[in-house]
């Protein structure tokens, strides 16, 4: 029904207009007394009222309540998009009127656009690595899509293509893995437009999994999409100063590759090139997520795929598992080179001038002093140079790191840092030794800075 005037007053409570369902009607408020009513019967105990408002020329906009199965109120000043479940057949009434802001102000006049459809969910049955295409023409549906997993595996979900109208243009599609027994869910992201890619954790158990396709607001149209497995491929043994090639195949595909050293051993692993890309028109350069586990399997450390990924000292022998994750649905190559790390040792000279110098990339100096509780150690350093990535002298940055008698880490102090802390000759002091014994300070360059320091060491209290 369009175009209709709504009665004056409350004389208009008997007199509710009949409102016919999914079709849009102009509701008019030609005085400012007006407050129209409509009204609408639902045979249905399951589903959804999708409530849109829109076209709205009341100033300050308009109140909107239904009565009946259910008791419901909201405001509309602009686009609004609502939801009311239904449970129970009945006939509803829908009263209207312009939106006041305080006492005493009158009420605008004009008009504004009411659309109420019924919404139900739509079922039906998926299968892993096929194709779908699901429309959702009508406000307010939801998409469960019943499909198969498997308890172990890693599930991608691939959005090909979509058409997604909304009230806003960021409006989209939330798609959201549901176990069988409803306690966990996994949001696999939002879809604007495609291609779009997301990842599921690890399933924990197998079984029928529901994924839900959420249209927000007021969202209509259609996507294509699959859900894909995940493989976890085997890339062989790093070797160290070999290079190699590391294949990605297929979106979502990992590749791990065993790292086989003594415990104490520090690797760093360069990224020689990459020939890597999004697919579907994206040309961002795609990055490449690390992880490294120990060889009984546990979390070790993680990091990216930058100009190198410098290993934390092994702290068990064997084994151990580097982790190559593209990004999003990443596809192509990269070659990568192992190089193992040799660490400087040396007892730290107190009371006289020394150096500490590092020439091999990713190298750290240990030095070693006594030390008594209560006292700190003091460095007066004359000298410094230092550069990365090729820079030249002043470009690098330098840790000191300080380490108790047994290992554990007391704290750090910053010796260099490019733009920040950039004094050659400077003095610093490290943190209060909290116990006697032979202690540790690291010289530690950060990435690939190589140089030297020189100056005195010494103990003060």
């Amino acid at each position: 029904m369009v175009g209709w005037t709504g009665l004056s007053g409350s004389a208009q409570a008997a007199d509710a207009i009949p409102l016919e369902l999914g079709v849009p009607t102009v509701v008019s408020f030609p005085e400012t007394t007006s407050k129209p009513q409509l009204a609408f019967t639902t045979t249905t105990t399951a589903g959804r009222l999708a409530v849109l408002v829109d076209d709205i020329t009341v100033p300050r906009g308009v109140n909107i309540s239904f009565t009946g199965p259910r008791q419901v109120s909201d405001r509309a000043s602009g686009p609004h998009y609502f939801e009311i479940p239904v449970s129970t057949a009945g006939t509803w009434t829908v009263s209207m009127s312009a939106v006041t802001l305080f006492s005493g102000q009158t009420p605008g006049t004009g008009t504004a656009r009411l659309t109420i459809g019924l919404a139900e969910d739509i079922t039906r049955p998926l299968t892993v690595g096929t194709e779908f295409t699901q429309d959702f023409p009508d406000r307010g549906e939801d998409i469960y899509g019943t499909v198969p997993l498997v308890a172990g595996r890693r599930y991608g979900f691939d959005v090909r293509a979509a058409t997604i109208t909304g009230l806003y243009s960021y409006d989209g599609v939330v798609a959201t893995l549901i176990s069988p027994d409803g306690s966990t869910e996994m949001d696999l992201g939002r879809t604007v437009e495609a291609p779009n890619w997301a990842e599921s954790r690890v399933i924990q158990q197998s079984g029928d999994w529901t994924l839900r396709l959420d249209p927000e607001r007021a969202a209509i149209g259609s996507i294509t999409a699959a859900l894909v497995e995940l493989t976890d491929e085997s890339g062989g043994t790093l070797t160290k100063g070999v290079e190699r090639t590391v294949n990605f195949t297929k979106p979502g595909t990992t590749v791990s590759l065993d790292v086989k050293a003594p415990a104490g051993r520090r690797p760093v692993l360069e990224f020689i090139s990459r020939d890597l890309a999004y697919g579907g028109g994206n040309s961002d350069v795609p990055n490449v997520d690390l992880t490294l586990t120990r060889p009984d399997g546990t979390y070790a450390q993680s990091g990216s795929a930058a100009p190198y990924f410098e290993f934390a000292p092994f702290d068990v022998g064997g084994t151990w598992k580097l982790t190559f994750d593209p990004q999003w649905r990443a596809t192509g190559s990269m070659r990568v080179k192992l190089t193992e790390v040799q660490d400087a040792h040396a007892a730290l000279p107190l009371g006289r001038t020394g150096t500490a110098s590092s020439s091999v990339r990713w190298q750290n100096t240990h030095l070693t002093f006594s030390g008594q509780a209560g006292q700190r150690l003091r460095l007066d350093v004359s000298d410094q140079s230092w550069s990365a990535d090729g820079q030249g002298p002043g470009s690098g940055s330098v840790d000191l790191l300080f380490y108790r008698p047994d290992g554990s880490e007391a704290g750090y102090k910053v010796l260099y840092r490019a733009g920040v802390v950039e004094d050659v000759a400077t003095v610093v002091e490290g943190p209060e030794l909290d116990v006697s014994g032979i202690w540790t300070v690291v010289v530690n360059p950060l990435g690939d800075t190589t140089g030297t320091v020189a100056g005195r060491a010494s103990l003060v209290k």
